[in-house]
């Protein structure tokens, strides 16, 4: 739904940017717009009525897919995801759009597995690295040149994201989950072992805010690598030197020897034993939506049942005093009423 009663110039520039890339991203594994429908001006309003986009259905995202599981993701259905999602990327970067918003939650799976890329509203098209804006991608999928305040950069911030996204896949969990720029950057330095100056390019150490968030401003213990741990040497055990190599040339610091879409594709990952599943064999709920709303409002849910249960088990039984523990009786140890004698 756009909501367009609010817009002084008409059609918001974000739903814009979303129908005209869409309009030229046909692809199996990218979101297809079926429509824009315009819906009349309500009753008595002056202004307009809203529009809809009106996409095809897919019950899940990935977020929804990875909190509902009962079983993590198994290697198979992490190399049948990954793949798709970089065939849509590659599709992407090939007609020169950049996605710039690639999180879990933008990345719709359908009943039969089927991966699909949406929500194109930060797009943008691209012939080179141009003077773009720096807050997009969301916190915990932006890369390190953003950070620092790159405005000159193209598709490969894109490959970053999928990156994390991949790395949350392997890890299950995110890689980068703090609530500000300069701690994710730190989280960014400690797992991607870069808390020295020197681990980081000329290029990104000459950015606006690599005075403010490089390594040598952070706290002593992290500078120090004492805090937390590499993901590389963390999933290396696990998940094997295919995979964390990979993972690695998705997290280049450097954008300029960070892989690109197409060569993620060609990665020996893909050939490796076990292979990536079908789309079909991808476990997905036929009967439940699980969408990233849907997950907060769980959460949100469970938070409410979980205070109401404080709340209860706070107030006093009847005919119990405030304080008194359950089955206990006054003057008992432990009663506010009980006088303990002081010791000599």
């Amino acid at each position: 739904r756009v909501i367009l009663r609010n817009e002084r110039e008409g059609f918001p520039v974000s739903a814009v940017r979303e129908v005209r890339a869409l309009h030229r991203l046909h692809h199996p594994n990218v979101v297809s717009l079926i429509d824009v429908v315009a819906a009349p001006p309500a009753a008595g309003s002056a202004g307009p009525g809203d529009a809809y986009l009106i996409f095809e259905y897919a019950p899940s995202d990935l977020t929804g897919l990875l909190a509902y599981r009962k079983q993590k993701l198994k290697p198979p259905e992490i190399k049948c995801l990954i793949r798709q999602l970089a065939n849509a990327l590659d599709f992407c970067h090939l007609r020169n759009i950049m996605h710039r918003d690639l999180k879990p939650s933008n990345v719709l799976i359908t009943a039969k597995g089927d991966l699909k890329l949406c929500d194109f509203g930060l797009s943008r098209s691209f012939t080179g690295p141009g003077n773009y804006s720096t807050r997009v991608i969301t916190l915990w999928y932006r890369p390190p040149e953003l950070l620092l305040g790159a405005k000159h950069y193209d598709q490969r911030v894109d490959v970053w994201s999928a990156g994390c996204i991949f790395g949350e896949l392997l890890a299950g969990h995110a890689l980068f989950p703090e609530s500000s720029e300069i701690k994710v950057f730190q989280k960014i330095c400690e797992r991607c072992s870069a808390t020295a100056e020197e681990a980081w390019p000329e290029e990104l150490r000459r950015l606006p805010q690599w005075e403010k968030f490089g390594p040598r401003r952070q706290p002593e213990d992290l500078a120090n690598g004492a805090s937390g741990g590499d993901i590389f040497a963390e999933l290396l055990a696990k998940h094997g030197p295919t995979a964390v190599d990979l993972l690695r040339s998705t997290l280049q610091l450097d954008p300029n020897n960070r892989i690109s879409a197409q060569a993620v594709l060609e990665h020996n990952f893909f050939v490796q034993e076990p292979l990536p599943c079908q789309p079909a064999e991808i476990k997905v709920n036929q009967h439940l939506s699980c969408h990233e709303l849907d997950v907060k409002r769980h959460r949100e849910k469970l938070r409410e049942e979980k205070e109401a249960q404080r709340q209860q088990n706070k107030r006093p039984a009847p005919g119990q005093a405030p304080g008194q523990a359950p089955g206990q009786a006054a003057g008992q140890p432990g009663s506010p009423s009980t006088k303990r004698p002081r010791p000599p």
